[in-house]
């Protein structure tokens, strides 16, 4: 895809006046402001997630959200996110905003890195999910209460 066809939707709400400010200074028929949106639906649309956190978070629950529909992510190197985003596999790792914008230009220009990455997304999001954390968390603590009684 030539990358005149790229847009750019922005999600969620925040300040009224902040929010209208920004609508007002980059919306455009490539830069669009969608709101507050239902995510899986909205997720489904996207080529790549960018959610670059700001601060060291334990972690951005969207990040797993976009894996569990085969979307990547493009993201900072902040708190706990790079222990579930796997750099190049299920999204893309950078530590400031000069490595974002770079990455997004690079992808921007040739996407096809992006092509390969649904499915591994799809795999990394199952680790994630359902009865299998629950279980390994319980095997634990099995573990650490029965060493506990026996000593």
């Amino acid at each position: 895809m030539p990358p005149d066809k790229f847009t750019l939707q922005v999600a969620g709400t925040g300040d009224r006046d902040y929010v209208n400010s920004l609508i007002a200074r980059y919306a455009s028929d490539r830069v669009q402001f969608v709101g507050f949106v239902e995510p899986e639906k909205f997720l489904r649309t996207l080529d790549l997630l960018v959610a670059p956190s700001l601060f060291p978070e334990p972690l951005g629950r969207v990040l797993i959200e976009a894996n569990s529909v085969g979307i990547p992510v493009l993201t900072t190197r902040n708190g706990g996110i790079p222990e579930y985003v796997i750099d190049g596999k299920t999204g893309f790792l950078v530590h400031d905003e000069a490595e974002l914008k770079l990455t997004l230009q690079k992808l921007v220009h040739d996407p096809s890195p992006l092509l390969h990455l649904g499915p591994v997304c799809l795999q990394h999001f199952a680790r994630f999910s359902g009865p299998q954390p629950i279980d390994q968390h319980m095997a634990i603590y099995r573990e650490i209460t029965s060493q506990r009684k026996a000593a």
